[in-house]
Order: structure tokens, then sequence, then C-alpha cells
């Protein structure tokens, strides 16, 4: 296996580490700067691993299969829990907690 499918890899193990984090500690803030750093780690291998399979030659039918999957395993795991009630975003869902300048 080569670097960027190893990337590839790690992503995809760490949606389930995201989604538990969120789930769990979202009402806390450090649950929730917790979770903005596993997503952004995330977010930096997706990034790694397209630099280094086009720097190195190392596209691969695998990567090729994979990158996509993880991409929207990390995005639909992440969207229930900032979305919905807002139970994820630190919101008690109570219009009046958004702010005087929400529409």
């Amino acid at each position: 296996m080569n670097l960027p499918n190893a990337l590839t890899v790690l992503r995809i193990f760490l949606v389930p580490v995201l989604v538990v984090v969120l789930l769990t500690r979202a009402r806390t803030d450090e649950g929730l700067i917790l979770g903005m750093g596993i997503f952004g780690l995330a977010v930096l291998t997706d990034y790694l691993d397209g630099f280094f399979a086009r720097r190195r030659n190392q596209v691969t039918k695998l990567g090729i299969l994979l990158d996509p999957i993880a991409d929207k395993l990390l995005t639909a795991r992440r969207l229930p829990v900032f979305g919905g009630d807002g139970r994820g975003a630190g919101l008690d869902g109570d219009e009046s907690s958004w702010g005087a300048s929400w529409p």
C-alpha cells in the first residue's frame, strides 16, 4: 500500500472517531475543539493524499475508488451532528440563541 492510499484509509478510520467525539462531547468547548481538530486532520489527509498521488505518480484504482468514499463518509457522518436541532453545534435549538441578526 502506498502513502496516498494509507492516508485515505486513515481518513476512513477517523470518521467513527469524529462521530463519537462530536456526539459524546459536543456540549463542551473542549469537545467541539477536539472535533474540529479531528475534522481538520481528516481534511489535511484528503489534501495530502491527492498531492502525493499526483506528485509521485501513485494514482491507483484502489485510490480512485476509496477517495470519494472516504470523502462522502466524512461529510455524511458530520452533517447529522451539526444539523438538525443544533445539538452538535452547541445550540439549544431555541431561535433566540442564534442572535438578533438571524433573519
